[in-house]
């Protein structure tokens, strides 16, 4: 089986359980291609686990108070990519 395994590297810990993961798919026999999104693909580390991973921006959403800032995400995100994310996807 193959399978895409996204994981989003904001620093919550995602990529360290994802890490983990790896063994356990291998020895189920699954082919993962691995996603690292959000950050700049130069901004992680130690992802030697995760073979020849792809890395993409992805979308964050800005928060202000605890709550959800859609002018915060739309000044935050790249129009170009966001457009080019959403044409890869049609």
């Amino acid at each position: 089986m193959r399978i895409l395994y996204d994981v989003q590297g904001t620093g919550n810990g995602h990529i360290s359980r994802a890490r983990a993961m790896v063994p356990h798919l291998v020895g189920a026999g699954i082919d993962a291609d691995h996603l690292l999104t959000v950050r700049s693909s130069k901004d992680y580390f130690d992802t030697e686990p995760f073979g020849n991973w792809l890395g993409h921006s992805g979308l964050t959403f800005a928060s202000l108070q605890g709550r959800a800032s859609p002018i915060g995400t739309f000044k935050g995100t790249s129009q170009f990519s966001a457009k080019a994310d959403t044409k890869k996807g049609a």
